[in-house]
């Protein structure tokens, strides 16, 4: 049978940060963890549209996919977010 785990990624001027998850929502929330603490830092730049969107993706479980399509338009395409699914094999 093979398993799987789920890679978050965070692409950003610095590098890029990972973890690993069992699930997807585990993963979406770790993105969103990385989210609330640059939002934090930097909630006065950015669009006010864009602003909200992210807010609220943050704040709310069910939106954190959110997070991944709207990220790099609200830091002007220079960070981004990705789940990927990985194959564990025995």
């Amino acid at each position: 049978m093979t398993q799987h785990v789920y890679l978050a990624l965070y692409t950003h001027r610095h590098g890029l940060d990972h973890s690993v998850h069992k699930t997807r929502e585990g993963a979406l929330r770790c993105i969103a963890g990385w989210a609330k603490q640059w939002f934090d830092e930097f909630a006065d730049f950015g669009d006010a549209d864009a602003k909200q969107v992210v807010r609220t993706a943050i704040d709310d479980p069910t939106k954190h996919e959110d997070l991944l399509g709207n990220w790099d338009s609200y830091t002007g395409l220079s960070e981004t977010f990705d789940v990927t699914m990985m194959n564990l094999e025995d």
